[in-house]
């Protein structure tokens, strides 16, 4: 009898170091980071969030589906007592799944709260508790 049994994902961070010792997961890593710049508008690429992760602006996580299927990516950083995630994705359900677990790290950061921006329609795919805190208006030049 041939059962396939999907194992449940796992959610943790890369650090500069994992991705040093492992150039695979660099490779595969990176352009996802890239994929997910794209919806930035602009404000990162790949490159800044490789000066980010450098310079310990920036942490990043990922969203594995065992044995090593890589399905999102999210980049955070402190700010003050905020603990925000700049950049999530490609598949932002796979990020919310974990966001119990951010708000633990953000807990262990010093922080008193999450902020992400995003497409108001995540609001219908946030868990309880979240709330819209401000709008945000931009003019391109």
């Amino acid at each position: 009898m041939n059962m396939e049994v999907q194992q449940r994902p796992i959610f943790g961070e890369i650090t500069l170091q994992d991705m040093q010792s492992n150039k695979l997961l660099t490779k595969t890593v990176m352009p996802l980071v890239a994929e997910v710049c794209k919806h930035s508008k602009g404000r990162y690429d790949a490159a800044s969030i490789a000066d980010g992760l450098v310079s310990g602006t920036f942490k990043l996580w990922g969203v594995m589906r065992p044995p090593a299927n890589l399905d999102a990516v999210t980049i955070t950083r402190v700010d003050g007592k905020s603990f925000e995630l700049i950049l999530l994705g490609p598949d932002f359900e796979e990020v919310f799944t974990f966001l119990p677990m951010l708000k633990g790290a953000a807990r262990a950061s010093g922080c008193d709260r999450v902020r992400m921006s995003g497409p108001q329609f995540w609001k219908r795919a946030l868990p309880e508790g979240w709330r819209s805190a401000a709008v945000v208006y931009e003019s391109l030049l």
